[in-house]
């Protein structure tokens, strides 16, 4: 307002700028005006005409303020009504600030001081839950991964097939309680086990069933057939596919002990009758072989920790629908109606490849009387067929056929 009246209406004998400077300073003002009116060599200071100067000045404002708000008084109130307002509502807003401070400041000291403060004790105690359940995991982990190599001991697999399944029944919990703490795969122990004594203990187990289910023979007595049948239902639980492998190959390993008792040189009847009933005996153990798998159900194992931890192998369960044996055909890629024309087949193979290289092709009078003797041979193999197929093979059986059509080669020479 001041600057309004000033730029309006001035007086060529007041300096308005020096009174509206942000800097003015009365006492160098006055000092000024003593100086102006008065030499350093005079024997007294005159104070008249200054003051004089400073009445003089604050009349002319004076009159220049009174005539400036009579001009404009109508503005002047309604700027000072504007003014009014504004402050009456910086005041109530001021009080309503000063509450919110006031119960900011409250909160911070009733709850966020305690919270924060908490919030450090609270973390401290989940860190220490989190170690406290990882070292009980890793405890509980490490008696499972003992009770498995105790289970898994040769001496104990030997004296005990069950312990077999048991092994099998605590490797699976020792997966899926790890599948279940994820937080144990960073302990060094449990990555060594997981890695090293895990898969070892895995492939002694494989090794024990493989070698019990080719001892598998027609000695065999019934305590050797319930071991057969565990090692095969753990091979089973351990991998499916690893369990038709070993099916498959106990198959082709008698073919080839059969094959070995022909590479010997024979030329006489009586020595080729003899292995046809030697090589009987494997197709006999083949269909002893068939047999345990048709009796033996699929076995199940629980898909979750839960399950697994209060499991036995007396409890262990099965599925009365699905015998081992469909499964072995349902997995084999060849379309073998069975195991045991499987075996003959490829014997067949063996023996007729036999009777051309050595008789056909080799005309001797020892190999002129074995084709003589075509009809005794022929019996031979028919009875070789049906004594190694328990009953389940007829001459009329696929089997029987292929045998007999092996030795008909001889009617070429």
């Amino acid at each position: 307002m001041v600057d309004a009246l000033v730029s309006s209406e001035k007086s060529e004998y007041i300096d308005y700028e020096l009174f509206l400077s942000e800097d003015f300073s009365p006492a160098k003002f006055a000092n000024t005006l003593v100086q102006a009116t008065n030499t350093p060599t005079d024997s007294t200071i005159d104070l008249k005409t200054p003051k004089k100067k400073v009445v003089y000045d604050l009349y002319e404002v004076n009159s220049l303020i009174k005539t400036k708000t009579s001009q404009n008084s109508t503005t002047l109130l309604k700027s000072l009504t504007s003014t009014s307002q504004a402050e009456s509502s910086v005041g109530e807003l001021k009080q309503t600030l000063e509450h919110v401070n006031n119960s900011y400041d409250k909160l911070v000291k009733d709850f966020l001081v305690p919270y924060n403060e908490s919030q450090k004790i609270f973390q401290s105690l989940k860190s220490l839950n989190n170690t406290t359940s990882l070292l009980r995991s890793a405890t509980w982990y490490l008696q499972l991964s003992a009770h498995l190599a105790a289970q898994s001991a040769a001496a104990s697999l030997n004296k005990e097939p069950q312990a077999c399944i048991r092994s099998i029944i605590a490797m699976k919990q020792i997966i899926a309680y790890e599948a279940a703490n994820p937080a144990l795969r960073g302990l060094e122990v449990i990555r060594l086990h997981q890695s090293n004594a895990l898969p070892a203990i895995e492939r002694s187990l494989v090794e024990w069933c493989t070698k019990t289910i080719n001892a598998l023979s027609p000695m065999s007595n019934q305590s050797d057939r319930l071991a057969v049948i565990i090692a095969i239902k753990a091979l089973y639980l351990l991998n499916a596919n690893q369990m038709v492998k070993t099916i498959k190959s106990f198959v082709i390993g008698k073919v080839k002990e059969s094959q070995a008792l022909f590479k010997r040189n024979m030329v006489s009847l009586a020595s080729i009758e003899n292995n046809l009933y030697e090589s009987s005996k494997r197709g006999k153990s083949v269909m002893i072989l068939t047999e345990v798998l048709a009796a033996a159900n699929v076995p199940l194992l629980p898909t979750n920790y839960t399950e697994a931890s209060g499991l036995t192998a007396g409890g262990l369960q099965e599925d009365d629908s699905t015998a081992l044996l469909d499964v072995v055909y349902k997995q084999s890629s060849n379309g073998e109606a069975s195991l045991i024309s499987t075996y003959y087949k490829n014997f067949s193979l063996v023996l007729s490849n036999y009777l051309k290289d050595n008789i056909v092709n080799n005309y001797t009078p020892a190999s002129r009387s074995i084709i003589n003797n075509i009809d005794s041979l022929e019996t031979t193999v028919k009875d070789c067929v049906l004594k190694s197929g328990n009953g389940y093979l007829t001459e009329s059986s696929m089997e029987m056929k292929i045998m007999v059509g092996a030795i008909r080669i001889l009617h070429k020479a």
